[in-house]
């Protein structure tokens, strides 16, 4: 039997340049490289309370639905509760929840959780409720989270 081989990937090859630069900040192997296509820069949008996100939200995602561009946005929560706040402040908008009953995905922009994001890949990306402490610190979910945007990531921080 041959002896085991490890082999560690270190392009990045969906996201664009911009995308994987700033999801480094989340990943402990910063050797990662992106392929050099580039995109927008990421986009920090801060908020100072509930019903300020509530706002800045809807717009970003009124935005998303009024454009010509095709293509699909994920809006990416940290977890079940979240995306259920999160659901409540869209809840007039065309805006389709993920979960473990989801067999087909029918609408432009799209609300879910880390877990059922895992090999997906959307056009654009919002990290909603992001805390400013979870900035610059390793944390494999958020890498998942940017990395998921395939060519505009757009990340919401909580003053």
């Amino acid at each position: 039997m041959p002896a085991a081989k490890v082999v560690e990937f270190s392009t990045s090859y969906p996201s664009s340049y911009e995308i994987i630069q700033y999801a480094k900040q989340f990943c402990s192997a910063a050797k990662i490289e992106a392929v050099p296509r580039h995109g927008s820069e990421v986009a920090e949008l801060v908020y100072q309370n509930h019903s300020q996100l509530a706002a800045i939200l809807s717009q970003k995602v009124q935005e998303v639905l009024n454009s010509a561009e095709r293509g699909r946005w994920g809006i990416i929560c940290q977890s079940e509760s979240e995306c259920s706040v999160i659901a409540k402040m869209l809840q007039t908008l065309p805006v389709q929840r993920i979960d473990d009953k989801t067999n087909h995905i029918q609408e432009k922009v799209v609300l879910t959780t880390i877990v059922y994001a895992k090999g997906l890949e959307f056009d654009g990306v919002i990290l909603p409720k992001i805390k400013q402490s979870q900035l610059g610190k390793a944390n494999n979910s958020l890498y998942t989270c940017c990395t998921r945007a395939l060519h505009q990531l757009v990340v919401m921080i909580e003053a």
